[in-house]
């Protein structure tokens, strides 16, 4: 059977334990540039995770249980996927940053801000763009954007709170352990070119002026200090000035990230075309009139009268939906911490009975089989020892 991406993760923690004298950790997350379906929909998800459920036992610390959803006890529930990004860029991974931790919100036990626990509190835990835009924990994506889009909520930290006091109460052995990763190089875990890239292999560090990380469309090539064995990543001295246009011509940087509306340039705040659906991948400003026009018409810069259209993995339809390749708005959920993910999970997590047919189609047949001649020799045999009757319509 082909593991597939939860099973797999699953599968790494069991591993985990097995090598570490069974010493489990909090939790364990996959990371994945592919798109994933939620199961009772054709809706793609960003991300998902068990709601509630930390550490390796399946204690119950709320009302809801994944044994109720068809998921194997023989896993443990701290575990979640994340698309990380959709096609690479610093754009999409700005996205699939938030919803990482949008994610460990949901393994700490926080609900959306929009539950209906919550609904005294809306304008606290769920304000206006006026009043900083929605946090972390909103049921639909953000842009990252505004003040409140990156932090959590009061509700989700009052919940989160209450939480970490039942874990006080119960002690669950992996929050008492401290893990240490093992490196070649004094300590430092090294993955990748941004961390621990600017440390030799000898344990030395590089020199100042040693390229750590090579320029792009918002960054100049990035240097190593001579002081740290990191790339200083965000070092604002290597930082493109803000407003450089990137990303195809449909974003700008700020600070150092491709994100900002390309309708900063004439001090416009970006909207939403709402007229037909194959607009609302259109990119479009707010004039000062309060009208939402497309961009390429009030672009003074450009010779081009084509529509220009937001990047792939953009929000769209006011945060319901992402862009597709073809500037399509298909529909989006941030998460789906209720429903499994049918893209991608093997039958060892989930009852398919499609993917255990499939696989397991010789057992339907030979149970098939079985049934026809066991039938006949019940009949047969309950015939033969039956009572004698009188009444002609059971003879």
């Amino acid at each position: 059977m082909r593991d597939t991406l939860l099973d797999l993760v699953a599968r790494f923690g069991d591993y985990d334990r097995k090598t570490s004298n069974n010493e489990p950790a909090c939790l364990y997350y996959g990371f994945t540039s592919r798109k994933l379906k939620s199961q009772n929909s054709k809706t793609t998800t960003l991300g998902w995770s068990w709601r509630g459920h930390l550490c390796t036992q399946l204690k119950e610390l709320s009302g809801w249980s994944p044994k109720n959803t068809g998921f194997n006890p023989r896993y443990s529930a701290n575990v979640g996927v994340v698309t990380a990004s959709f096609d690479g860029s610093d754009y999409s991974l700005n996205k699939g940053e938030m919803t990482f931790f949008h994610e460990i919100g949901h393994s700490m036990n926080a609900d959306h801000d929009d539950a209906n626990d919550f609904k005294d509190r809306q304008q606290e835990c769920n304000p206006s763009d006026a009043q900083g835009g929605s946090y972390l924990m909103y049921p639909t994506g953000t842009e990252g954007l505004l003040p409140n889009n990156r932090v959590y909520s009061h509700c989700s930290l009052d919940t989160i709170s209450k939480y970490t006091e039942i874990l006080g109460q119960w002690k669950p052995k992996c929050l008492l352990i401290t893990k240490t990763v093992k490196s070649k190089c004094d300590g430092i875990f090294s993955v990748g070119e941004s961390a621990g890239s600017c440390c030799k292999s000898s344990c030395q560090f590089h020199p100042a002026g040693h390229h750590c990380r090579s320029e792009n469309e918002c960054k100049m090539p990035i240097e190593c200090l001579g002081t740290s064995a990191t790339c200083p990543d965000d070092d604002i001295t290597f930082f493109k000035p803000d407003k450089t246009i990137c990303r195809d011509g449909t974003l700008l940087c700020i600070n150092g990230s491709c994100e900002l509306s390309i309708c900063a340039l004439y001090s416009l705040l970006p909207c939403q075309l709402k007229e037909s659906e194959d607009k609302l991948c259109m990119i479009a400003c707010l004039q000062k009139d309060d009208s939402c026009v497309p961009y390429h018409t009030i672009d003074t810069n450009s010779n081009s009268s084509k529509p220009l259209f937001f990047p792939y993995g953009s929000l769209c339809d006011s945060n319901r939906g992402y862009c597709d390749q073809s500037h399509k708005c298909l529909p989006l959920l941030l998460d789906d911490n209720t429903n499994l993910i049918s893209a991608g999970f093997s039958s060892l997590l989930l009852t398919n009975y499609s993917t255990m047919f499939k696989h397991y189609w010789w057992a339907f047949v030979l149970f098939i089989l079985a049934q026809i001649i066991l039938i006949p020799i019940v009949l047969l045999y309950f015939r033969s020892h039956c009572i004698p009757s009188d009444n002609p319509f059971l003879q």
